[in-house]
């Protein structure tokens, strides 16, 4: 019994000991073609503490317990490794093929790594941009890019340049300030954006800062948005992709949310006699409550879209090619839109040496837009849904007969004013590039390339003889035919080489030529008496002002170099250089040289940082350069001629003043930034520039003795100064599980620095902004000062006086003379362009299961709410007896009361009680999609992948503005057409 004892006790002190036991693990990391990486973490499974491999990729790890089983390494930008416990270990770490996808094209030549990259730029993948519910690239990428502001002003279905981008600011006051749009090396227009199928999309790349734009010198002055089109992979094999997706759209929030009902608006009208004791009698008892809203705008129209596309790759071919079509009936029940795709995209590979490729996408669209709801007040369907009085009644058996509202007078229904005037439009669009490589020795890469961006876009406007507005029964028929073509060739040398190893260098040198040629033709006839001969030639009266020809045309030839340096992928360098001349400019001023250059420090592989197992990336970077803009008019600069009339007399006089020393808009823009991943979970890019506008294009006034009122000059100054910030956070990264959240903000503030002819201020009360050197760009209007409780008049602030709307008057801040109402103007504080932008995303998944939702904000956004300005107006309401907005039931009516709008005999006026916050957060887009198990795709030995989703836009907005839509890019707001909500329920099947 006593051995036993003494057995079990050593046998469990032994245990003990060995528990208790540490050893010495040593061993190498190395990536797949054997070279040391330095500076991966190394870890034990289920342990504390890490340690850094070394220059040589060696490492050590004391105390290990002798309990574990398994390391784990890690390094970014290869795929993370867990292996066994050894002796004398040697991990290989493969390349991570996602990191490797973070590769992107920033100008011509190669493609880089982001993490190369000295330049400010951002990517977004093809799984954030594809498989959206609008037809708009540009909307799938709002909120995604720090720095990039997208708003959506229209959502007709039948518009095609329905978003404004802008990046970084608003660069000029007078020329144009959209980026550039390039599609696999080709310019294109922006349009584009609202015409290509999403799902050919490989990436979209924002180029921001000078580092990255500058190499497109001329054109890049505000921004450069790069999209790359889907191409084989190669060693793929071919996929077969088929999928679709049905859904509806309606109203993204109500418009008429704040109208009167008919009782309301009868027992106003009554009591500030706009009606009769007769006709409110009359009116009231029909009993009609209509909601025009409910008429006018459709609460499930219907949206499909089928896509089908073939990817694979060889050793020596890469090929892609897809077909879509896209069906969108518009929520107002007239506007549509019908569009087919083709993309073909072949990347072949005959000799080592050589490589050849052509990319190209056909696209046809038939589309109307609604005549009605285009801006202009009355006559806009959105302003009708909120005016029209809810005591008429357009489902009257008489309106179908006399197509006239019941109760209204003789206000036509305009669904049948479209039907009787019925318009088409029809757009033909290819891009194409077709491209050269040649690698005669190792490094070198001659290439030449050929682009074609091309647009025909056909209109038909016909007038059936029953229409009203004919006046003698007759039909008539219009036409438009335009037409464009953009030629761009370039050529490109590229020399990749290294020096002892340690020192990659890379020069490129290049040539382009762009040549732009449109030309358009109208006609238009009338007199035909039978709606089935609505041919022109059918047509009995016509005049030469009914045929109309226009042609236009522009070139640019430019010249660039670019220069990159690497040390030990540590320190890096980037210089630009580009020589651009445009046919825009005059014949003294057409050349401009742009330049850029830019540094980058990668601090995480300095020895000081290696023994950081928590940093995983460390990189600081700086640039400065300048860049062009040359977006205004293909003449401006021309001394024109044009066709005139004098006492009935045709002749010929001048139309504008020449400028011969026109030239070009420069950009000087200087970015610092940083960019940080820590833990192998967060990743952090923190931005701040300065952008500088000298010699503005802008159309100054000029004596009227010279018999013009103005002309195109170089003058004047601004500046954006702002901070872009992205985050993103791994909260969970498992095998089977994944939650991440991301975040992106910018703040942006313009200033006015130089104006024309030495003044300090120019008033633009016309379009209520007003320019003042040393301020930014706000809103110009009389500042309201509430309602005096005594008298209920309206007041308004004095000139140098502001504050907020009140009820006492005071002589010495305040006026209630509306007759003084022009000179009461002043700066509002408030500007035209919103400083905060951004959005934030949340991305979660179980197995197969994913959710991701996607927010964008805007903040301290401003607009004139025009439609309230009509919905509480005397005139309006008195004149033409429309609804009214429900905040005139609290107008001011006898001493003492506080209100906020004045007693009804007081008429509104355009001041900043009009002047609304239009900041608004919206739920972009939220998808929920189930992918079916691998397992089941393998038993199948036919299907790759399947995948349900489930998909929604514009879910919820958050907004306190009183409009239909917060989101306009305007200053603003009258009878625009408002946001919309979809919902689609797609599958995609992959063999």
């Amino acid at each position: 019994m006593k051995k036993k004892l003494v057995l079990l006790g050593a046998t469990m002190l032994l245990s003990a000991g060995i528990a208790s036991a540490q050893k010495l693990v040593t061993g190498r990391v190395l990536d797949a073609s054997g070279e040391p990486v330095i500076g991966a973490a190394v870890r034990v499974v289920g342990g504390k503490g890490a340690v850094a491999t070394d220059a040589n990729g060696n490492f050590t790890l004391k105390n290990v317990p002798a309990s574990a089983k398994h390391l784990k390494v890690t390094y970014i930008g290869k795929k993370e490794e867990q292996v066994s416990i050894a002796s004398n270990m040697k991990v290989v770490l493969q390349d991570d093929e996602k990191v490797l996808e973070e590769a992107v094209v920033v100008g011509y030549g190669s493609a880089r790594k982001v993490g190369t990259l000295v330049g400010s730029v951002t990517k977004v993948n093809s799984e954030d941009i594809a498989n959206k519910p609008s037809t708009n690239i540009a909307d799938a990428l709002q909120g995604k890019v720090a720095g990039m502001q997208v708003l959506t002003s229209t959502s007709d279905a039948g518009s095609i340049n329905a978003s404004s981008i802008t990046v970084r600011g608003v660069g000029s006051l007078g020329a144009d300030s959209e980026p550039l749009v390039v599609i696999d090396g080709t310019p294109a227009g922006i349009s584009m954006l609202g015409l290509m199928n999403s799902n050919d999309i490989e990436s979209v790349v924002t180029l921001k800062d000078a580092s990255a734009t500058s190499i497109y010198g001329s054109r890049a002055a505000n921004g450069v948005i790069y999209i790359t089109t889907k191409k084989g992979r190669a060693g793929e094999k071919a996929q077969v992709t088929l999928s679709q997706k049905v859904g509806w759209s309606q109203l993204a929030s109500p418009i008429n949310k704040g109208i009167m009902n008919s009782a309301e608006l009868l027992d106003f009208q009554l009591e500030n006699q706009i009606i009769s004791a007769e006709e409110y009698v009359k009116y009231k008892s029909y009993g009609a409550n209509t909601n025009w809203q409910d008429y006018y705008f459709n609460d499930a129209a219907p949206q499909y879209q089928t896509d089908v596309s073939v990817r694979g790759a060889s050793e020596k071919t890469r090929y892609f090619v897809s077909g879509s079509f896209f069906d969108n009936e518009g929520i107002d029940r007239v506007s549509y839109m019908e569009r087919y795709t083709l993309r073909s995209n072949l990347d072949v590979k005959p000799k080592d040496w050589l490589n050849i490729g052509l990319n190209q996408g056909i696209i046809y669209t038939k589309r109307k837009n609604n005549a009605y709801l285009s801006k202009g007040g009355w006559n806009s369907a959105t302003t009708m849904a909120m005016g029209y009085p809810a005591y008429w009644d357009p489902y009257h058996p008489s309106v179908e007969e006399t197509h006239q509202y019941y109760l209204s007078g003789n206000m036509w229904d305009i669904n049948w004013l479209d039907a009787v005037q019925p318009t088409n439009t029809n757009d033909i669009v290819y891009n194409g590039t077709a491209f050269v490589d040649i690698n005669p020795i190792k490094g070198l890469h001659l290439k030449s390339q050929l682009g074609l961006y091309a647009t025909n876009t056909k209109y038909k406007y016909s007038m059936l003889t029953i229409a009203p507005f004919t006046g003698d029964g007759k039909a008539a028929r219009s036409l438009s035919d335009s037409r464009s073509a953009q030629w761009t060739i370039t050529n490109t040398a590229e020399y990749n080489f290294q020096i002892a190893e340690d020192h990659d260098l890379t020069f490129l040198l290049g040539q382009e030529g762009i040549k732009y040629h449109s030309e358009g033709f109208s006609a238009g006839a009338s007199g035909s008496t039978d709606d089935r001969l609505l041919m022109i030639g059918n047509m009995t009266e016509a005049t030469i002002a009914d045929v109309g020809e226009s042609s236009s045309d522009y070139q640019f030839l430019s010249f660039f170099g670019r220069a990159d340096y690497n040390y030990k992928n540590k320190y890096f360098a980037n210089f630009t250089v580009r020589n651009d001349q445009s046919s825009r400019f005059g014949k003294t001023n057409r050349s401009a040289m742009f330049y850029s250059g830019g540094l980058m420090w990668n601090m995480k592989r300095e020895y000081f940082l290696r023994g950081a197992t928590w940093l995983d990336n460390l990189e600081l970077r700086a640039s400065v350069g300048s860049t062009g803009n040359a977006a205004i008019g293909n003449y401006a600069h021309l001394g024109l001629i044009g066709d005139t009339q004098y006492g009935g007399v045709p002749g010929w006089g001048l139309a504008q003043p020449s400028n011969t020393e026109l030239g070009w808009e420069k950009q000087i823009q200087t970015n610092v930034g940083f960019t940080a991943s820590f833990f192998n979970r967060v990743n952090l890019e923190a931005n701040f520039y300065h952008r500088k506008t000298k010699d503005m294009l802008m159309g100054v006034p000029i004596p009227t003795t010279t018999g013009f009122s103005s002309q195109a000059i170089n003058i004047g100054e601004m500046s954006n100064r702002g901070i872009e910030l992205t985050l993103s956070y791994d909260i969970i990264k498992t095998r089977d599980a994944f939650l991440n959240f991301g975040v992106n903000y910018a703040y942006n503030k313009n200033k006015i620095d130089e104006l024309f002819y030495g003044l300090q201020e120019w008033e633009m009360k016309s379009s209520l902004l007003n320019y003042v050197v040393g301020k930014s760009l706000n809103f110009y209007m009389p500042v309201y000062a509430g309602v005096d409780q005594t008298d209920g008049k309206p007041m308004w602030y004095k000139v140098g006086h502001k504050g907020e709307a009140g009820h006492t008057f005071n002589p010495e801040t305040m006026t209630k003379d509306e007759t003084q109402i022009e000179n009461l103007y002043q700066d509002t504080g408030k500007g035209r362009f919103a400083p905060h932008t951004g959005g934030f995303n949340l991305a979660a998944g179980w197995k197969g299961l994913t959710l991701n939702a996607n927010f964008a904000f805007v903040a301290g956004k401003y607009m004139v709410d025009n439609d309230y300005f009509w919905l509480t107006g005397k005139s309006n309401l008195e004149m033409n007896k429309t609804n009214g907005h429900r905040d005139m039931l609290d107008i001011w009516k006898q001493p003492g009361d506080l209100a906020s709008l004045p007693a009804f005999q007081y008429q509104s006026q355009f001041d900043t009680h009009v002047l609304q916050n239009a900041s608004f957060l919206r739920l972009k887009d939220l998808t929920l999609a189930y992918e079916l198990p691998k397992k089941w795709m393998d038993a199948s030995n036919f299907f790759q992948s399947v995948r349900f989703s489930f998909i929604t836009r514009n879910l919820f907005t958050v907004t306190p503005f009183k409009g239909a839509d917060p989101e306009l890019d305007s200053n603003i707001s009258l009878g625009n057409y408002p946001a919309t909500r979809q919902f689609m329920l797609g599958v995609d099947v992959t063999f």
